[in-house]
């Protein structure tokens, strides 16, 4: 017997497919739905009794829980400030929600879904608003005082891939995108507030230091005669920028992270170690500190 044929399938072309992609995200939003809000975000008491703790610069001795989040790659992990949650932002169309603290294992308590693939994420000051961006350029901000539904939705001039509150204010949140785009907007006008103008390709990670006046930001660009784009401290409100060359390495820095005590910030870098920075003027590299004996995959 012959073999079946082979179903000959038309050539689509790249135009064709773009409409095509860009037709599915019309699709309206999944909303989750909670039965009951408040004993979800009621404060466990050993997310209490660490509040109350002085920050100490230790590194971790054991791991004391371990969860599979996903079979695909994890783009974000975020600690939710006043509950015991965590919130991981998979390579799928789903963020999960899980409670680390209530019970001897890690509990998923909630799926948000969405027609795109989440980029990033990040808790408001009070825990009970997640603001997330997405890979289809749209940026929504659940309340979970309203059942975990969609209460804003800020449209931008570019595909964002980073996204922070301003530290004290609810309503004001810092986007960075492709094409050196770094803004800050306001949430109930849906007004950009300040643009942070540099030619510094795509913005990887931002992070506000602890005083809210300054930030700093990350780059895919790497100069060959220079290094002063992958890492470059702003100030938030004047928008003016106010680092040089803090970071002499050809490394990018896909994920920074600001001490609560204030006085250091940590950059992953591409060079598989972390390096450790002051935030204080001139923002100096501390070059008898180093974090490595790992690998970071190159995206």
């Amino acid at each position: 017997m012959e073999p079946p044929a082979k179903k000959i399938r038309p050539y689509v072309t790249k135009r064709e497919r773009r409409k095509a992609a860009e037709k599915s995200h019309d699709i309206s939003y999944e909303e989750p739905t909670l039965k009951d809000a408040k004993d979800l975000f009621i404060t466990d008491e050993t997310v209490l009794e660490y509040q109350d703790r002085l920050f100490k610069s230790t590194l971790p001795r054991k791991v004391v829980k371990t969860l599979s989040v996903s079979e695909s790659p994890v783009w974000c992990v975020q600690w939710c400030p006043k509950f015991s949650h965590l919130i991981a932002a998979t390579c799928g169309d789903t963020l999960k929600l899980f409670d680390v603290m209530k019970s001897e294992e890690i509990t998923n308590v909630l799926n948000i879904k969405h027609t795109s693939k989440f980029r990033c994420c990040d808790w408001s000051r009070t825990s009970r608003q997640l603001t997330t961006c997405s890979f289809d350029g749209t940026i929504n901000i659940y309340d979970f005082q309203n059942f975990g539904k969609i209460s804003d939705t800020l449209n931008v001039d570019t595909q964002p891939t980073a996204i922070h509150w301003w530290k004290g204010e609810d309503n004001k949140v810092l986007v960075g995108g492709d094409n050196s785009f770094l803004a800050s907007y306001d949430l109930k006008s849906g007004k950009e507030i300040a643009k942070y103008k540099f030619k510094c390709g795509k913005i990887l990670a931002v992070e506000f230091f602890t005083d809210g006046n300054f930030f700093v930001a990350s780059s895919d660009e790497v100069n060959r005669q220079s290094a002063e784009h992958n890492l470059i401290v702003w100030d938030l409100r004047m928008g003016a920028k106010i680092s040089t060359q803090i970071f002499h390495e050809r490394y990018t820095c896909p994920c920074i992270r600001a001490h609560p005590s204030g006085a250091n910030f940590l950059a992953q870098t591409t060079g598989n170690y972390i390096a450790r920075f002051s935030t204080q003027k001139p923002y100096r590299l501390d070059k008898f500190v180093r974090y490595q004996n790992h690998t970071v995959r190159r995206n």
